[in-house]
């Protein structure tokens, strides 16, 4: 009974040292431009919430600044505001408050990059600008709520770039954008909500795929289209897939022009579950812009229905390409059949062919091979109206075994269409005797891309047992005890010590700034029913 009533007191002393850490969270305060740099740093890699307690100036020297933390990081201004004063950046950063958030001046240049501003009172700016100021921003949001609000006011000429970015107002009188200047929109959304409302005021507002609520009079709308500037092939290689990129680089062209208008890059989100990606070949991937992410009125109907064709390699076996191309000879067609690696290397490579979906494979004649580059064999004697699917296969080289299949249909008038096929020539019981395609000793270098993501407590009841989880209990809690006698003495950094028992909660406690009078009490508490243990723990030797 008395070492339960220990063990208990023990627990009871655990549970008073943590709850207090439990229950507080240190705040992160910032008054001037060091200090918030300094935090802004701390929370790289956590993010989390500064507060800021006065008005800050940014930028005053001439070096380029901002803040682009790996993490999303809060920043409460409340009635105060960041004035900056030379060109900043501004990434990964949400910033709140009741006044004007930031202050353009100096002709300031400042860029936003997946950062929110969202002004939250009666009469408050997102964003005011004074002097030939210039603000770009890309996938962001710039918002105010409240009557007599603006998202972006500029007192003065200043030209304005969106890219993916929605900039709003919700508010009687409230206004989204006034500038003297030129709003350039590509991918984004103004609008305007409430009695009075405003979405734009400027001196020229050219929309791109963009949104405009209300109607902007003097906007310039283009009518475009959008494709991705990447048309060939994503590659990977099989058992360790990757190669699909995050994000994709279009061209927006105008529909009457055909100019390109811009080439802005957008996440998109890829369709993997209709691939059943099992062997080397070409699979077609269907993919979107990313749900999560923010796409203005019509914009995203543009990206529907995209493909893009994802290539597999198996590096230890040949490739053949999809970008075969065909020419036309004389009453018959060529073929340029391109490897992934080069021809030496597959040691004697036999080309197998089967066509017209007869079942039966039988070698290509080799006096229709002819090696026209290191990994690229022009087979001749093509014809019109037929199917045909090529495998190579490699043998005494330093790379073996059966290639991926393709196939190659030409129609009555010779153009080509080229798609994978599954047919493999090893399942085919009929098969010719090999002829041997001709080694390639063609001294170019290859042209194919590279390949681009407290332990159990006891339970007993034994002397033995009640000694040995008194003993250990004694010893974490003694642990525990210098660390919190190191720290609060600065001998020690709470960091140094790692073997406490308890060391995680204590070195947060302790970190996230632990009143020391509370410290005292606890490491007072703690001492004691140390001494209760040590006691207990002579009683049941004596015993």
């Amino acid at each position: 009974m008395k070492t339960q009533r220990t063990l208990l007191m023990i627990l009871l002393c655990l549970f008073l040292t943590v709850m207090p850490v439990c229950a507080q969270t240190p705040e992160n305060t910032a008054d001037s431009a060091e200090t918030l740099t300094s935090a802004v740093s701390a929370l790289n890699e956590t993010g989390g919430t500064i507060r800021i307690t006065k008005d800050i100036i940014l930028g005053t020297d001439s070096s380029i600044g901002g803040f682009e933390p790996d993490s999303n990081i809060t920043l409460d201004l409340g009635g105060n505001t960041l004035y900056i004063q030379n060109s900043w950046s501004l990434k990964n950063i949400t910033i709140t408050g009741q006044r004007t958030l930031i202050m353009l001046e100096n002709n300031a240049d400042l860029h936003l990059d997946h950062t929110t501003l969202a002004a939250t009172a009666e009469n408050s700016t997102a964003i005011k600008i004074t002097g030939d100021s210039r603000l770009s921003a890309e996938a962001s949001k710039i918002e105010a709520i409240g009557t007599n609000t603006f998202g972006i006011i500029a007192v003065s000429t200043a030209d304005l770039s969106f890219n993916s970015t929605l900039v709003s107002t919700i508010g009687s009188s409230s206004t989204s954008i006034q500038t003297k200047g030129i709003v350039d929109a590509y991918f984004s959304e103004i609008t305007a909500e409430g009695t009075g409302a405003t979405a734009i005021k400027a001196g020229e507002v050219l929309l791109n795929t963009s949104a405009v609520s209300p109607e902007a009079s003097n906007a310039v709308i283009a009518d475009t289209t959008a494709a991705p500037t990447n048309t060939g092939y994503h590659y990977t290689e099989l058992n360790t897939l990757g190669g699909l990129p995050d994000s994709m680089m279009f061209e927006i062209t105008d529909k009457k022009t055909g100019d390109i208008r811009y080439t802005p890059s957008m996440p998109v989100c890829w369709d993997t579950d209709t691939a059943d990606i099992t062997k080397a070949g070409i699979y077609p991937l269907d993919y979107e812009l990313c749900p999560d992410t923010f796409t203005p009125a019509g914009a995203a109907s543009l990206l529907e229905n995209q493909t893009q064709q994802l290539v597999v390699i198996d590096p230890k076996k040949p490739f053949i390409y999809y970008d075969a191309p065909v020419t036309e000879n004389t009453g018959s067609y060529s073929l340029l059949l391109r490897f992934h690696q080069p021809i030496q290397s597959f040691g004697t490579p036999t080309l197998w062919v089967e066509k017209d979906d007869s079942s039966t494979w039988q070698t290509w004649p080799s006096e229709k091979i002819t090696p026209a580059a290191s990994n690229q064999y022009s087979l001749t004697g093509l014809e019109a109206g037929h199917s045909y699917v090529f495998q190579l296969e490699a043998k005494n080289g330093s790379i073996n075994g059966d290639s991926n299949a393709i196939r190659i249909t030409l129609d009555q008038d010779g153009n080509p269409t080229v798609t994978q096929s599954d047919m493999d020539h090893g399942s085919s019981e009929i098969k010719a005797v090999p002829t041997t395609a001709p080694k390639a000793y063609v001294e170019t270098e290859s042209i194919a891309p590279s390949v681009s993501n407290p332990s159990k407590n006891v339970r007993t009841g034994s002397r033995e047992s009640l000694k040995s989880e008194s003993t250990l209990y004694l010893q974490e809690m003694g642990n525990a005890l210098k660390t919190v006698s190191n720290y609060l003495n600065g001998t020690t950094p709470v960091s140094d010590n790692v073997d406490t028992g308890i060391n995680g909660a204590l070195k947060n406690n302790i970190k996230g700034g632990l009143p020391a009078v509370a410290a005292l009490s606890l490491t007072f508490l703690c001492a004691v029913t140390m001494l209760l243990v040590r006691k207990e723990t002579t009683d049941v030797k004596d015993e």
